[in-house]
């Protein structure tokens, strides 16, 4: 072991800067090594009793790296200089953050960024611009006969959540892309809904650092994901081109002239409305419209409005709008409070 080990006031020195945004402590520690022989081998953090990782005195910043090298031309005397220095972290929005140097890699504290852009995805429902007035309700978007517009489409946001850490294994979590969450969860201090954040993707990159005396060799993990309603969830416009019929005729929210009614030797439609022979026997049949006074009926050659019990939605009556269901499009799982579901480590 050396000779003898002595910290010179010398080489001591402090900083801060604050450029960018981030704010970076940085301290020096400088020691003079003498060697027993000219060729002796030591360790240098054994030797000045300093690891990476371990915090200057009565300060949270971790020391980063150590360089070595010779006192002039002399072969017995060494001199090696610590350095520490802050890092930017994340904190869950509390501001109770810490420097994430301050631990290992497999326990460090998850990076985390978020951006926001705008996608584009089919209209279901809209507002009405009336005479210069919204009209404050936001309807399926149909026309005043309850039929779908077609093609419309709107921009609605997005938010990319990008989290980073340390992992061992390149691999895990991979069948997870694609996963929306089954239950709300509180990401910081908001609370995101259920089923409408995906795990978008993972990408992983090689990473070798070392942490005390310990050499750390694995990957960084980053995943992506993607706060966003419309991408997790399909709102669909209850209607078919088919209706059940039994059972439904006269109530108040069914449109009776879309059963299939029961009509004369004259093809004209039987007063006081009846189903048709046969229909009690069969559970569905295809919508029909009326035609002219409303004395035949026609097949319908687009979509009718439907009740969610299946049956012919009345059209035309505001106290009636379309129905809407929404769905969820992909599997599902628990993410857990600050997506701890996966593993991640926030603060």
């Amino acid at each position: 072991m050396p000779y003898m080990v002595s910290e010179l006031m010398q080489g001591k020195s402090f900083s801060r800067s604050s450029q960018g945004g981030s704010l970076a402590d940085t301290i020096t520690r400088t020691f003079r090594i003498i060697l027993s022989t000219p060729d002796e081998a030591y360790v240098i953090p054994d030797a000045i009793q300093i690891q990476i990782g371990d915090l200057y005195p009565n300060t949270d910043v971790p020391c980063i790296s150590f360089d070595d090298k010779a006192d002039g031309d002399s072969r017995m005397v060494r001199i090696v200089t610590a350095n520490y220095q802050s890092s930017a972290g994340n904190d869950d929005g509390s501001g109770g953050g810490t420097d994430p140097g301050q631990y290992s890699p497999d326990v460090r504290p998850a990076n985390f960024s978020t951006s926001s852009s705008l996608v584009q995805v089919p209209v279901m429902k809209w507002n009405w611009l009336n005479n210069g007035a919204l009209t404050g309700i936001y309807e399926p978007a149909v026309n005043p006969v309850g039929e779908r517009y077609d093609g419309t489409s709107k921009l609605v946001p997005s938010v990319t959540i990008s989290i980073t850490q340390y992992d061992t294994s390149p691999t895990r979590h991979l069948d997870f892309v694609g996963m929306v969450n089954n239950a709300a969860f509180a990401f910081g201090d908001i609370t995101i809904p259920i089923a409408e954040c995906m795990l978008r993707g993972i990408s992983n990159n090689p990473h070798v650092e070392s942490f005390g005396p310990d050499i750390f060799r694995g990957w960084i993990r980053t995943y992506e994901f993607a706060y966003c309603k419309q991408l997790c969830q399909i709102e669909q416009i209850v209607e078919g081109f088919s209706c059940k019929q039994n059972g439904f005729l006269g109530n108040a929210d069914v449109d009776d002239f879309a059963l299939s009614l029961k009509h004369d030797d004259m093809h004209q439609i039987v007063v006081p409305l009846a189903l048709s022979a046969g229909v009690a026997n069969i559970s569905r049949a295809m919508c029909a419209v009326p035609r002219e006074d409303k004395q035949q009926q026609l097949p319908c050659v687009s979509p009718v409005p439907l009740n969610i019990n299946g049956s012919p939605r009345k059209r035309g009556d505001v106290a009636y709008p379309p129905l809407t269901q929404i769905f969820v499009t992909q599997p599902v799982m628990n993410f857990g409070a600050n997506f701890s579901g996966f593993g991640i480590r926030l603060q």
